[in-house]
C-alpha cells in the first residue's frame, strides 16, 4: 500500500513535496495558493508515521521514505517528476534524487536541511527537553519564539503521528 498524500493540480508537470519534521501533507494547503495547478501536479507525501501514513509501521529511515516516495509515483504512473523538500524533507528528496536520478527532473529546497546533517540536533534536543539553549545558537527573543513554536507543534503530535513516527538514525 502506497503512503498517503494530498493531490493538488491538473498540470501536466509533476511534482512530489516532502514536508519537514512533524509535518503532514495538510500543512501545505495554506500554501497551495501560490501553486500554478493547470501547469503542475502536486503530491504532497506523507511519511511512515505521520498524516496519511500515520498508521504505517516501518524503519523510519530516509532510504526507506526514499522507497516509498518511488512507490507513490509508480502507483500514479510518474515516471519523471520534480521534488520540492521542505527543512527535514529536503535530506529526504536528496535521497530519493541518489536513489534513482534519472527519475528526478528539478528539485527545489525550501529552508531545507542537507542530506549530511545540519548540526542543529543538539538545540532542537534543548528545545523539546525545555534546556536553556546553548550561549551563541539562538540569540534575542528567538529561544522563546523556538519553544513557543515547538510547544504548539507538540501539543498537535498525538493527532498528526504514529507512536513510531520520528526518523531515527541509520541509513542515509
Amino acid at each position: 500500500m502506497p503512503n498517503g498524500y494530498l493531490q493538488y493540480g491538473v498540470g501536466p508537470h509533476k511534482v512530489m513535496v516532502f514536508g519537514g519534521w512533524f509535518g503532514s501533507s495538510d500543512d501545505w494547503a495554506a500554501a497551495t495558493n501560490a501553486f500554478d495547478a493547470d501547469a503542475f501536479t502536486y503530491v504532497m507525501f506523507d511519511y511512515r508515521g505521520y498524516g496519511r501514513s500515520k498508521e504505517l509501521a516501518g524503519e523510519y529511515i530516509f532510504d526507506e521514505a526514499a522507497r516509498d516516495a518511488l512507490a507513490l509515483a509508480d502507483s500514479l504512473g510518474w515516471v519523471r517528476f520534480s521534488l520540492i523538500g521542505h527543512s527535514m524533507g529536503a535530506a529526504a528528496m536528496q535521497n530519493l534524487l541518489l536513489t534513482a536520478p534519472e527519475r528526478i527532473a528539478a528539485m527545489a529546497s525550501v529552508i531545507g536541511v542537507p542530506a549530511c546533517g545540519s548540526g542543529a540536533a543538539r538545540i532542537h534536543h534543548q528545545l523539546l527537553h525545555r534546556q536553556p539553549p546553548a550561549q551563541g545558537l539562538v540569540g534575542g527573543g528567538g529561544a522563546q519564539v523556538a519553544r513557543a513554536f515547538h510547544a504548539r507543534g507538540l501539543q498537535r503530535l498525538p493527532e498528526r503521528m504514529g507512536p513510531q513516527g520520528f526518523f531515527r538514525r541509520g541509513g542515509r
